[in-house]
């Protein structure tokens, strides 16, 4: 039974970030990508509230709203059921950037680098952003 509870959350985690991430990729032009990706995201969370997708893309949504501190409450939830998922706790850097937690931002890329050597771009991008801010 926690098998199909967790492929579910993982399923329906995906579909939170593909709402999401169109809305990015369109401009942010339909508001209602972001409250599909929030259902979808709780939905997740509703199949298995031990797995960290759901937590992690709700997150991600709530950021997109501009609930920010929402947004850290709900990674920290995340981080904790997924302590070693390098892109989560990326993201979860990108949201301290946001609520100008920079020090902590910094911190997490950091971690996120030591636990995926070989990143994608988008680390370093938040890494630049926390740098930049704090004017190194």
């Amino acid at each position: 039974m926690r098998r199909s509870g967790w492929q579910g959350a993982v399923a329906l985690g995906g579909l939170s970030r593909t709402e999401h991430l169109e809305w990015l990729l369109t401009a942010r032009g339909d508001a209602e990508l972001l409250k599909s990706s929030e259902r979808h995201a709780q939905a997740a969370i509703n199949a298995d509230a031990d797995a960290a997708v759901g937590f992690h893309q709700l997150a991600v949504t709530k950021l997109y709203r501009g609930a920010f501190d929402e947004s850290v409450e709900l990674f920290e939830i995340a981080e904790r059921n997924a302590p070693s998922h390098a892109d989560l706790i990326a993201d979860h850097a990108d949201t301290l950037i946001h609520s100008s937690r920079l020090e902590e931002a910094l911190a997490k890329i950091n971690l996120a680098f030591e636990l995926n050597p070989l990143c994608p771009d988008y680390y370093w991008w938040v890494a630049a952003g926390a740098n930049y801010s704090l004017r190194r």
